[in-house]
């Protein structure tokens, strides 16, 4: 997964690891509603900052933005990031449309 923002600027290659790492372990995605066995089976996960599924999307309900803890951090706007082809821009930061598989 790359990101491109003012996060992860200056950031070494172990720290922007770290970094994935901790938003990984925090990511509730795998608990949404929406989430289905497609998107199970090819381990997507950060919807809200690597971009959207590549599996197709039937939006039942979104955990955004009520209980995603990395949602509130960063403060998002928005819901249903798995579903939507398009950059996420807030401030300076901008995320590519690349899904982290783990």
């Amino acid at each position: 997964m790359e990101l491109n923002d003012s996060v992860t600027e200056g950031m070494t290659a172990e720290e922007k690891r770290q970094f994935i790492a901790d938003l990984r372990n925090n990511c509730i995605c795998h608990n949404c509603p929406t989430y289905n066995t497609c998107t199970q089976k090819s381990g997507e996960l950060l919807y809200c900052i690597s971009g959207s599924s590549d599996c197709p999307i039937h939006e039942k309900k979104c955990l955004c933005p009520y209980n995603c803890p990395i949602y509130k951090k960063y403060g998002f706007k928005s819901s249903f990031y798995c579903s939507k082809d398009k950059d996420v821009k807030r401030n300076k930061l901008v995320y590519g449309k690349t899904v982290l598989r783990v």
